[in-house]
């Protein structure tokens, strides 16, 4: 159980969604495993935490709950988790969204495993969440919060490979709003995950834009691809240094990364929001096309900008859960740092200003570095894929055809009444059947195994039907037992196993 989240465990909201089980928290409340007793199938359920002590503030905030929800809901893109439902429980005083249950786990539960992607993973992963960011930017809606833990993938595969379903788009600011950042999550939570967020949105700016999701999924990219963050800092002078710092070795870290895929990342981790891509749809399209992706152009230095209004409160990521972040109080600011000027990947910085207002403790569970990892290499032509094709193809006639004649011998002898040739063909079919069982089911279990299932099984058939007995029926025992044995140990020795399915909890 999550705490006091497990108490909701039983009730049902609004008299239609019945809540088994708590399964996780996300960036504004729990999530639980339910039921929608009224079409009766299974959902996920998002408690959100609205807390204000005014009542007026409250019926706004809720109100701004129901409008981002109903546009969240608008939403329909094979990379974005669906909302079917949202409500307020007055009983309960509760806010809710009901989304789709999907089967999986998220990226970060991956990371946190030390299990990194290849690279063509990796860069189908991005160009996924890509094309469901710019689903909702079309529509006119900022995520706020890219990171590893709203990055779902699917248990049930696509062309081989995991389907990326972008998760929270519920809490997403509409760009046409008023401008002011969604309180939603400004009462006890962070609206971000300053791991991963744009400079703009660690200055405090006000409005959010899509060009600070693509820098956010950039900063996934990076981390997936090279096993390091591009910062771990959440000052906007001192994660300036560090992002120039880690685009100036990406050629190093990414040199088994496609020279376009790391062109398009390098200009989506400008520190400028004009320099990088419009939005989340033409990154993923860079990371697509086989020429390299434009590179960001200079821009000429701008005046100082006006002081930006401060964050309410430090951020801070705890090391044991990197991607849900928490309020803390902020120690006090000086004057001097209350508005920083702008930081640019391409000047060198100077040092330090005074103490900085919150910083973010380096993740100790993080590996340090990994092995780049090769590219993949290209696939065989047609004749190469032709000729294994026919290789195996005629091996596979042989096996089979040594397999029929060991049993048109041993049947051969039963009718002609020569034990010996019954004998002969009987041991030949124990070499035989579980070769012939392990080609025609793809190769996939041990042949080793079957051999000596195939062993057994005629040994077991003679010592309990007896060699006295009708040489047709002990022939038959033994070749039935042979086949549903090789069969079995086939199913069960497979080679590579199915990865185990967790829960999903959005």
């Amino acid at each position: 159980m999550y705490g006091i989240a497990g108490l909701l465990t039983g009730r049902t909201l609004c008299g239609r969604y019945r809540i088994d089980a708590v399964v996780g928290r996300g960036g504004m409340g729990a999530v639980y495993r339910g039921t929608d007793e009224r079409l009766g199938r299974a959902v996920a359920v998002k408690v959100i935490g609205i807390v204000a002590h005014d009542p007026q503030e409250h019926a706004r905030l809720r109100g701004r709950f129901h409008r981002e929800a109903r546009a969240a809901a608008a939403l329909h893109h094979p990379n974005i988790v669906s909302v079917h439902d949202y409500g307020s429980d007055e009983e309960l005083g509760l806010d809710f969204l009901v989304m789709e249950l999907l089967e999986g786990e998220d990226l970060s539960r991956r990371l946190a495993r030390g299990e990194y992607p290849s690279v063509a993973h990796a860069l189908s992963i991005l160009r996924q969440a890509g094309r469901g960011l710019a689903a909702g930017h079309r529509a006119g809606l900022v995520h706020r919060d890219v990171k590893p833990g709203n990055l779902f993938l699917e248990a049930a595969e696509v062309d081989g490979e995991p389907r990326v379903r972008v998760l929270d788009f519920g809490i997403a600011q509409m760009e046409a709003d008023e401008g002011t950042v969604t309180q939603l999550t400004e009462y006890g939570r962070s609206p971000f995950s300053p791991a991963y967020a744009s400079p703009e949105q660690l200055r405090g700016d006000d409005r959010a834009t899509p060009a600070s999701d693509v820098f956010s999924l950039a900063a996934v990219g990076y981390h997936l691809l090279t096993g390091l963050r591009p910062f771990t800092s959440s000052d906007h002078e001192r994660m300036g240094r560090e992002l120039a710092d880690a685009l100036r070795a990406l050629p190093e870290r990414m040199a088994h990364v496609p020279p376009a895929a790391r062109a398009a990342l390098a200009r989506a981790l400008s520190h400028v929001p004009a320099e990088r891509f419009r939005d989340a749809g033409e990154f993923a399209d860079a990371l697509t096309r086989e020429g390299a992706a434009p590179p960001p152009l200079p821009v000429a230095e701008a005046a100082p900008r006006p002081a930006a209004r401060p964050l309410a409160a430090a951020v801070s990521v705890e090391p044991s859960a990197p991607d849900h972040t928490q309020l803390l109080t902020p120690p006090p600011v000086p004057a001097a740092a209350a508005a920083p000027s702008p930081v640019r990947p391409q000047v060198a910085m100077p040092a330090p200003a005074p103490q900085p207002a919150f910083s973010l403790p380096s993740a100790p569970a993080l590996p340090v570095q990994r092995a780049p990892e090769p590219v993949a290499a290209p696939r065989p032509g047609l004749a190469r894929r032709f000729f294994a094709w026919l290789w195996d193809f005629t091996v596979t006639l042989v096996v089979l055809g040594l397999f029929t004649g060991a049993w048109v011998l041993a049947a051969s002898g039963v009718v002609d009444d020569d034990v010996q040739r019954v004998y002969a063909g009987a041991a030949a079919s124990i070499l035989f059947t579980p070769l012939a069982i392990h080609r025609l089911t793809g190769r996939r279990g041990r042949y080793g195994v079957g051999l000596l299932g195939s062993a057994a099984a005629t040994g077991g058939a003679v010592y309990y039907i007896g060699t006295s007995t009708d040489p047709a029926l002990l022939l038959a025992a033994v070749f039935g037992l042979q086949v549903v044995t090789s069969f079995l140990l086939a199913r069960l020795t497979r080679r590579r196993p199915q990865p185990p399915q967790v829960p999903a909890y959005y």
